[in-house]
């Protein structure tokens, strides 16, 4: 089949695209860089320089067998050769703090698979996994590529793996019950392989410093260690002592103070920043998803043109999020009708037009009109 030669408006849909669309429409029109305007934060956030260290580590580490410590090393040349020449003395200082950030979790990530032996029954046989959908139906070719892993278990079933680095594991595990990328995984698994694929697998890194620990008003440690207190053992112990020490509060009444606390602690083990969470999926889910998930693609084709022509997309339509949206000027300024392009050229740049996605877990898909 020849491809027809269209509008680059017309041409791509990533999945965490159109979870930007659902989040807000306006955002992700200015933002997006295959169907919209391209405009990114002038600078990148931690998160991001974070997550794409340690995303492309595990990447060499299990397509090739590269230790990760030498894989962090590759890692760090790539991301420097092409952010570094144009970073302030003042980034660059973040950049190498951020590095060593990335090598002791990775090393910490080391020692826990080694304990564990979660990877033992697992084979990767795919990485990177290319895959080319005509659908004459829906008048759209769907294409992608992902850059997980397919692996196989030792029971002999086909699953994705995909790496999540979070700064709150618990929440991230609880939130992967609402998250629709692993449906259209596995549609799209299941043309490429022509075999069912019986779930994903998601490998959760937390990013959180476990010596980051906020301190209540008489000077102790927090003791939300169920919830929002992201820490270990060793490193919450050493912290109570440390207090204590400094209000005057004997070692052994401060530990028997928090004695629950360190229970759970020591019950939790290494789950605070790594987890293995397995989500099968049911082919009745699968095909409810995807058909949503082409509802929403040509939503979001219907709204670029719209915007193409003029008619700016709708915010968010709940504006708790607003505060720390990169683009919140711009949009204020629009609302009032001003003149929102004159912000976003001074607050936000354009993107160079590569994929800049650094989750792992990113589905890169492709609608092109038949």
């Amino acid at each position: 089949m020849e491809e027809k030669v269209v509008s680059p408006l017309h041409r791509q849909v990533h999945v965490s695209g159109v979870n930007a669309y659902r989040s807000c429409p306006r955002r992700w029109y200015w933002t997006d860089e295959h169907m919209g305007l391209g405009f990114e934060p002038r600078e990148r956030p931690d998160w991001i320089v974070l997550g794409t260290l340690v995303h492309r580590a595990l990447e060499l580490y299990y397509l090739t067998g590269t230790p990760l410590s030498d894989a962090l090393d590759i890692a760090v040349k790539e991301d420097w050769d092409r952010y570094g020449p144009s970073m302030l003395e003042e980034e660059k200082q973040n950049h190498s703090q951020l590095c060593l950030v990335a090598k002791r979790l990775l090393n910490n990530y080391h020692s826990w698979l080694a304990r564990s032996g979660v990877d033992d029954d697992l084979d990767v046989i795919h990485t990177e996994v290319t895959f080319h959908v005509p659908l004459e139906e829906y008048n759209i070719v769907v294409a992608g590529t992902w850059d997980g892993l397919v692996v196989r278990r030792s029971t002999g079933g086909l699953y994705i793996m995909e790496h999540k680095t979070t700064k709150n594991v618990p929440r991230a595990v609880h939130g992967i019950t609402w998250d629709v990328q692993p449906h259209i995984y596995a549609w799209a698994a299941e043309r490429v392989f022509d075999r069912p694929v019986h779930g994903v697998i998601y490998n959760i890194i937390g990013t959180a410093d476990p010596y980051d620990i906020p301190l209540l008003r008489n000077g102790m440690p927090s003791r939300a260690v169920r919830s929002t207190v992201q820490t270990t053992l060793q490193a919450y112990r050493e912290t109570i002592i440390r207090c204590a020490g400094e209000l005057g509060i004997p070692e052994e009444s401060a530990l028997e103070l928090y004695a629950e606390e360190l229970e759970y602690l020591s019950q939790a083990g290494d789950s605070m920043f790594f987890h293995r969470e397995e989500m099968l999926v049911s082919k009745r889910i699968v095909e409810n998803t995807f058909h949503q998930f082409i509802t929403e693609a040509h939503n979001m084709l219907e709204t670029a043109q719209r915007a193409r022509d003029g008619v700016l997309p709708m915010p968010y339509k709940d504006r708790y999020k607003c505060p720390n949206c990169p683009a919140r000027d711009a949009c204020l300024a629009a609302d009032e009708g001003a003149d929102y392009m004159e912000i976003l050229e001074s607050t936000m740049k354009h993107g160079n037009g590569e994929d800049k996605c650094t989750s792992a877990g990113s589905l890169q898909m492709r609608l092109l009109l038949l």
